[in-house]
């Protein structure tokens, strides 16, 4: 990395391989055990137990991780056959999605996006548009969801001088979270029961300033959302495309996809 600057400035590395102590020394690192071993459970175990097993590891990976490490979040590569392969048309969105709405690099691999560009164009979309998207922490045990449906929160601040890709946001500086949702079962009888299922959130995992906030805007489907809340917690339903970003703060409507 020192090398590389020598020469540009704004040179960034990325080491090929997944070892922490290369962290010291580059940019970025390769996510290979996501890719070959956590996600590979998408074609390996039940929706439930790869759920379970992936916000755990998540969870523990980014408390070992070095202070400020960028990993590349990568679902298939040259030394892989396609995603689309591995996990299937939705299986292969879904865990786009999710390498997409939590901390890193996402990688987009040559040709992957042809046949999805318009779940891609969302999916990147939604992403470069929220600060916390961005440059944001993470919870993945926060969020209280049913055991077939991926959750995160990500929360960041928004500054006073926003880079343009969040400048559409105008309610000035302060806290955002959004939680990021992907439901992993895919046959009908799970999608009916997406339509009445709820995640929530125990209040205090939210920035103070956000506690109060009656609604929420669902970034996925263009449309505000109710908070429910229950004792100490806000409850959010699922939508029954499976995918869901709720945002808080900012505008109250705020349309960042087309369509």
């Amino acid at each position: 990395r020192d090398g590389s600057r020598e020469f540009n400035p704004a040179a960034a590395t990325l080491a090929e391989t997944g070892s922490n102590v290369f962290g010291s020394i580059s940019d970025c690192l390769y996510d290979f055990t996501f890719c070959y071993d956590m996600m590979q459970g998408l074609r390996k175990r039940d929706p439930q137990t790869f759920v379970k097993d992936l916000r755990r590891w998540l969870h523990e990976q980014q408390c070992t991780d070095l202070p400020g490490q960028i990993r590349l979040r990568h679902i298939e590569s040259h030394d892989s056959i396609r995603a689309e392969y591995w996990y299937g048309p939705d299986g292969m969105r879904r865990a786009m999605a999710i390498s997409a709405w939590i901390p890193g690099i996402p990688m987009v691999y040559q040709d992957m996006e042809d046949g999805h560009g318009y779940f891609f164009k969302k999916v990147f979309k939604i992403r470069n548009s929220l600060v916390e998207m961005g440059d944001g922490d993470a919870d993945y045990l926060a969020v209280n969801a049913p055991d077939d449906i991926f959750a995160v929160l990500r929360t960041a601040n928004q500054p006073d001088n926003p880079p343009p890709q969040y400048a559409w946001d105008k309610e000035g500086a302060g806290p955002r979270a959004s939680i990021a949702v992907v439901a992993l079962s895919e046959n009908n009888e799970a999608k009916m029961e997406f339509q009445r299922a709820v995640i929530s959130l125990p209040l205090s995992k939210l920035p103070p300033q956000l506690r109060n906030v009656k609604t929420v805007h669902e970034l996925w489907t263009n449309r505000p959302v109710d908070v429910i809340r229950q004792d100490d917690n806000i409850l959010l339903p699922v939508p029954n495309s499976g995918f869901a970003v709720y945002r808080f703060g900012g505008p109250e409507k705020v349309k960042i996809i087309d369509g």
